[in-house]
């Protein structure tokens, strides 16, 4: 269409009568539709914009609802999981081009919430659990003590074989409850519940044994040189946590095979070695008792699963409180699991033997050379003499004799005499 000039229509329309009143009516009409262009031309600049805004929004409301589905379904959960299994991982943001944004702001500070008050309902929970675990505690502990106690008594008064062989059965049964007690004593975060002065290494092996069932598979070797004990205060930790390495031994290499318990002098203290020869642990299970005996790791009660697995974490506990060390390998010479404890020196003491005799259930030496006189500071080994002879070491301890009825009985008491304990209570600040 040809445009005419607006000048153009001016000169046509004024030489004609018309031309007065079509000319402004024509000129005001372009006008209308010269604006009409540029409103349209403004209008579509504008709906591209709002397009393109529009594009924008739908993208960073996809990109939103993606990230609250992965902070929903994923990191929630999993950061959940971690406060009970610090192991753990837990997923980063799905989109970190949101990083910065509000949105990350809010989703931190819900992280933040959520952490906090899953925490916090924990840490009731735990103590509420800890504190009816420590009341239940205290009374069968004294309970179980004084049953210790008239059990005890008839041993040194009764006659009768069969009698003597049924309350030591019953004495031997009470050791092994007041074992469980006092794993669960550990695991609410109370002392043992039981005093003992200082106590030759071989007597520990030996009541830890006594606190097991199926006892007989249980073999102690000692290599000590000289009679080396541990202070009364860590007596009881240690043997609680010797007896629970020797009940798992027991436990995963059943049947006839036995389970050695050796007890070697070390440059950093003593070491309790415990060896079965069982088909060994997985994976998971040697990451869990590597995670109960870290020294570092604060136990939480949920992480103990369902039934409980409470005997490593109360090594754990113990080896925390009382400054030994406590871990467990896969793989021995035997193709089992080994489990160690290491008592450091400041726990430990020379005992004299004369004074103090071991009891009749512990383990002898390979030899007995007299202790180092002077002070009484852990003893160092000895350099043999060139002219000595050499005293072959033998592969296992000897056989114990036969012992009758009665003798067994004695013996008993005598190892309940060798490590007395202090006053029958719960009651006492904790060692």
């Amino acid at each position: 269409m040809t445009q005419i000039p607006e000048a153009a229509v001016a000169v046509l329309c004024a030489g004609t009568g018309a031309g007065a009143i079509l000319a402004p009516m024509y000129l005001t009409a372009r006008r209308r539709i010269r604006a009409g262009d540029s409103a349209n031309a403004l209008a579509k600049t504008q709906l591209h914009a709002a397009g393109v805004q529009h594009s924008e929004v739908l993208q960073q409301w996809t990109l939103a609802a993606e990230e609250t589905s992965h902070l929903v379904h994923r990191r929630l959960p999993a950061l959940l999981q971690r406060l009970t299994h610090p192991h753990t991982t837990v997923p980063g943001p799905l989109h970190p081009v949101l990083s910065g944004t509000t949105l990350a702001q809010d989703f931190h500070q819900l992280e933040h919430l959520v952490t906090e008050a899953v925490t916090g309902a924990q840490h009731t929970a735990q103590s509420t659990t800890q504190a009816m675990i420590r009341d239940a505690v205290h009374t069968l502990q004294t309970r179980a003590y004084k049953a210790q106690e008239v059990l005890t008594d008839l041993q040194a008064k009764v006659d009768d074989p069969w009698l003597a062989e049924r309350y030591l059965a019953m004495d031997e049964l009470n050791e092994q409850q007041l074992q469980r007690l006092q794993v669960l004593a550990s695991l609410a975060g109370t002392w043992p519940g039981l005093s003992r002065q200082d106590s030759h290494l071989p007597d520990i092996l030996a009541a830890a044994k006594s606190r097991v069932q199926d006892a007989q598979r249980v073999q102690l070797i000692s290599m000590l040189e000289q009679p080396v004990g541990v202070v009364g205060r860590a007596v009881e930790p240690v043997i609680i946590a010797l007896a629970e390495f020797v009940a798992n031994a027991l436990s995963f290499s059943r049947g006839s095979v036995p389970v050695h318990v050796t007890l070697h002098q070390v440059a950093a203290g003593a070491c309790i070695v415990v060896e079965d020869a069982g088909l060994g642990l997985h994976a998971d299970m040697v990451a869990f008792a590597t995670r109960m005996l870290d020294p570092h790791h604060r136990l939480t009660l949920s992480e103990l699963g369902d039934p409980p697995r409470t005997g490593l974490a109360a090594i754990g506990n113990l080896a925390r409180e009382y400054n030994f060390t406590a871990s467990v390998q896969t793989g021995n010479r035997f193709g089992g699991a080994q489990a160690t404890i290491l008592i450091p020196e400041a726990l430990l003491t020379v005992l004299d033997a004369a004074q103090q005799p071991m009891s009749p259930s512990a383990p002898l030496p390979p030899r007995s050379p007299a202790p180092d006189p002077g002070t009484g500071s852990f003893p160092q080994r000895r350099r043999r003499q060139p002219a000595a002879p050499a005293v072959p070491e033998p592969a296992a301890p000897p056989e114990p004799p036969q012992q009758s009825t009665g003798d067994r009985a004695q013996a008993w008491r005598s190892w309940q005499q060798g490590t007395t304990r202090g006053p029958d209570t719960t009651e006492g600040d904790r060692s």
